[in-house]
């Protein structure tokens, strides 16, 4: 999958922004940290149970462990099949984050008097931006930072589905 903005031609209203997948080094470590994070609480519940140590402390152990993995979980999802949905009807503009597993916050704002801008992205490479939409109240913001010329068409497509 590679980092840009598709759109769905069967329903316009639909736009997608997906972010380029990490280095496989990257997801081994994060594969490997979900991993450990999830055994390492069954782990010592066994050895507490041959031990005949078992005591309720453990339940601290498995939150901290599982909240940590769960942490992971969502990062090694969003870094392999990250996107951010950008739903136009009539009376709103909602933006979803997707972690193909998990849904990220939905943020909605009224499409009346919708302003698009493009911020330059602070990063190391140029010609990279993300986009803000805004109501005049509240913004929503992607976080995907794809090439200015995608963004330009994006808020081209979105301005003409409002026009």
């Amino acid at each position: 999958m590679m980092e840009g903005i598709n759109y769905t031609e069967r329903t316009p209203g639909i736009m997608t922004i997906e972010v380029l997948q990490s280095s496989k080094i990257s997801s081994l470590i994060l594969q490997i940290l979900i991993s450990i994070s999830f055994l390492i609480p069954i782990g010592a519940t066994i050895f507490l149970v041959i031990t005949f140590e078992l005591k309720p402390a453990i339940l601290i152990t498995y939150v901290i462990f599982w909240a940590t993995g769960y942490y992971f979980l969502k990062l090694y999802l969003w870094n392999k099949y990250g996107k951010e949905i950008i739903y136009l009807e009539k009376e709103n503009v909602i933006c979803v984050a997707d972690y193909k597993l998990f849904k990220g916050n939905r943020r909605e704002i009224s499409a009346n008097n919708i302003k698009i801008k493009i911020q330059n992205s602070k990063g190391e490479i140029e010609n990279l931006g993300t986009l803000v939409i805004s109501d005049g109240n509240i913004n929503i913001d992607s976080v995907i930072e794809v090439p200015i010329n995608e963004l330009v068409e994006l808020k081209y497509r979105i301005e003409k589905y409002y026009a």
